[in-house]
């Protein structure tokens, strides 16, 4: 039978899509945020508000909300305002120096890994790093090992990182 809801675009019943296409558009929010003010105390103003924002996203173990945030702070755009971050205050330049070197993609996420290995769940990792680690997992290791047997040990990793992800979720 026939439908009488229009269809969606593909992404929308893919959930990894619909996951990236939120965070592009949260991100894409937060820098129109800024970009939006005219003045330059308003500016501040509000990077100062966004990066409370994100240490609330922090103690919360929201480490995606963190990204989003941090991620939009350092785009091209942003970054350019360079009166406006001169004029930030410590205590907010001091966060976002923080939250930008947890977060920070270094070393394959080096600190973020650490902290998450040690976060209460449940939490919220940041996602782009799993779909980073499964294509590289995925891309980086054959389907098929010697004499066409199924390739044991890129499952086995596969899995230990889905059971990962999972734990994170909380019960």
């Amino acid at each position: 039978s026939t439908s009488s809801r229009p269809s969606l675009p593909a992404e929308h019943d893919d959930p990894v899509l619909r996951f990236i296409s939120r965070f592009n558009q949260v991100t894409s929010w937060v820098a129109t945020m800024v970009l939006e003010e005219e003045s330059l105390e308003q500016r501040c103003h509000v990077i100062e508000q966004l990066l409370q924002v994100a240490q609330h996203c922090h103690k919360l173990g929201n480490y995606n909300g963190v990204m989003e945030i941090i991620s939009a702070l350092g785009t091209a755009a942003v970054r350019r305002l360079s009166d406006t971050w001169d004029a930030l205050s410590a205590p907010a330049l001091e966060t976002h120096a923080l939250l930008s070197s947890l977060m920070a993609a270094d070393n394959n996420f080096r600190r973020y890994r650490a902290e998450l290995s040690q976060a209460q769940v449940p939490c919220v990792p940041y996602f782009g790093m799993y779909l980073r680690d499964l294509t590289f997992l995925h891309q980086g290791n054959q389907d098929f090992a010697r004499r066409g047997m199924v390739n044991v040990r890129k499952l086995r990793r596969l899995g230990a990182l889905l059971s990962e992800m999972a734990a994170f979720q909380g019960g």
